[in-house]
């Protein structure tokens, strides 16, 4: 009886073992498979990343021998926009750039010099488009480019640039080096202290509206010097406060006109005049 119990017990043990070793091998391969993947994958990606940077150290250094100190700066209000800068000892320049999927291409200029030529990939359907300069770029190339430039921005403006920065672009922009606004002589205040003296309402004025308060809208332009002209009605809810609102504007002294990279610029500027209305008495 116990000779046909073994028998059995043998050749299932046998079927196990044989079994065991094919599946051993067979994950053996995947294994060996999957690790030569990995390592072949992080060899191509290392090598991709050693070009990257070195594409951006060469341009850094290109760019900052024409007097330029560059970096990309995320924007505080969305991460996603980036924004490519470029100071020089006149001004500074901001440009709206993106995160873009770079083939990069090292080749020798005619000068010697190494050069990034860097295929865009747009959107599909649309043409792809080359750019020479670093503007449009992987999230790799911007990292090492900011990496690169920091220990001469550190150097120029003797601080930990990149914690500075903030600062650093608004004396810039104080300077009328960078990018402001229109303003009025003083601010606002002073704006709404001249309104106040010089548009002198008809005793009949009434908003035309339910409102409590007169809303008249105007809109002029404000040139390279700080002149006005075009001078518009946009909105208003008061027909006969029109005319002195109108008289007042063309009493106004010269605009602190709009900066652009450091360039004065026209720009369109719109003038909300409102105040309480006061019923009078009967």
């Amino acid at each position: 009886m116990w000779k046909y119990l073994v028998l059995p017990y043998d050749n299932v043990k046998k079927k196990i073992m044989s079994t065991l070793s094919v599946n051993k091998n067979t994950m053996y391969y995947k294994t060996t498979f999957i690790f030569s993947f990995l390592f072949l994958f992080s060899t191509l990606s290392n090598a991709q990343n050693t070009a990257i940077c070195t594409a951006a150290k060469d341009s850094m250094k290109t760019q900052f021998k024409r007097g330029e100190l560059n970096f990309y700066l995320p924007s505080k209000s969305n991460p996603k926009v980036v924004h490519y800068y470029k100071i020089t000892k006149d001004n500074y320049q901001k440009i709206q750039v993106k995160n873009a999927p770079v083939a990069a291409v090292i080749k020798d200029t005619a000068a010697g010099s190494k050069e990034l030529s860097m295929k865009i990939g747009m959107d599909a359907g649309k043409a792809s488009i080359t750019k020479s300069q670093a503007l449009d770029t992987s999230a790799d190339f911007k990292r090492c480019y900011n990496e690169a430039f920091q220990s001469k921005l550190d150097s120029v403006f003797k601080c930990d640039f990149f914690r500075k920065t903030d600062s650093i672009l608004k004396s810039y922009d104080n300077q009328g080096k960078g990018y402001k606004n229109v303003d009025f002589p003083g601010g606002a205040g002073a704006l709404q202290k001249f309104l106040d003296k010089n548009v002198v309402l008809p005793k009949d004025a009434k908003p035309s509206d339910t409102d409590k308060l007169y809303k008249v809208y105007f809109s002029f332009f404000v040139d390279e010097k700080g002149a006005l002209s075009d001078i518009s009605l946009i909105k208003s809810n008061c027909k006969v406060c029109e005319e002195s609102i109108v008289a007042a504007i063309k009493k106004l002294p010269a605009f602190l006109p709009a900066t652009d990279a450091g360039k004065p610029k026209k720009v369109k500027y719109i003038l909300p005049y409102t105040k309480s209305y006061i019923k009078p008495k009967e």
